[in-house]
């Protein structure tokens, strides 16, 4: 690669992440729900887990309700956001002795090597380079430890579209039966469109190759509310 090309993927990956930072600085002052795609699955993850963890990393923190779950099980958690509106929301909202919130950008951060037994990331991983921050990810796990993702994808084919279908009726179910109200407000819809302007996604293919490369035996599945998941084991 010529260093100009080199130079302008710089530049425009400084770009995505000041983008991503203003978004999420901004979807931080939005009144939290009681109910979202990404906290359904939280207990989903979470059955994956032990319960005497020594250390675990939550990559995309955002307010810190995960991490505070994972604080249940970990003598210590590391929680990293991009967004300091996020880190100040869940340093004020969700702190405990236990936890750690680091304001940066996981890939520039150096993880030690074979220290955590969880390895978690909520909603983030499309907005990282996926087969990179594996590696990352794989060499930091102590042996035994998990890394598991949850995090939205690409339609690539019939059954994803079909999936993504009949979830809307149930979506708006869940928001009537939880939240009181069929949608969120104007404020929230207009701050995840901007967000989404600039959102990439991987296809369940993709994602799979990456997987199977990395960190084989990976198990990938496609969940109902637009969301998928990756559970492995190291």
């Amino acid at each position: 690669m010529r260093c100009a090309e080199v130079i302008c993927e710089r530049n425009d990956t400084m770009e995505n992440k000041a983008l991503v930072k203003a978004d999420f600085d901004k979807i931080a002052m939005i009144q939290e729900k009681k109910w979202d795609h990404n906290r359904h699955y939280h207990n989903y993850l979470l059955k994956h887990l032990g319960k005497n963890l020594e250390y675990a990393l939550d990559i995309g923190c955002g307010k810190g309700e995960f991490a505070k779950a994972l604080a249940h099980r970990a003598k210590k958690v590391i929680g990293v956001d991009l967004s300091e509106q996020m880190i100040s929301m869940a340093k004020a909202d969700t702190a405990t002795d236990n936890i750690e919130y680091v304001l940066g950008d996981v890939m520039e951060l150096e993880l030690e090597n074979s220290k955590y037994d969880c390895i978690a990331s909520i909603a983030t991983m499309h907005h990282l380079p996926l087969e990179e921050m594996m590696r990352k990810a794989k060499a930091a796990l102590k042996d035994k430890g998990v890394f598991m993702v949850l995090d939205l994808y690409q339609e690539e084919n019939i059954l994803d579209y079909l999936t993504s279908a009949a979830a809307i009726p149930f979506n708006i179910l869940m928001m009537l039966m939880i939240e009181g109200r069929v949608r969120p407000s104007a404020e929230e819809m207009n701050a995840w469109r901007e967000h989404g302007k600039h959102d990439r996604y991987l296809t369940l293919k993709q994602i799979k190759a990456i997987a199977d490369q990395v960190m084989p035996g990976s198990k990938i599945k496609r969940h109902f509310y637009w969301r998928y998941s990756i559970i492995w084991q190291k």
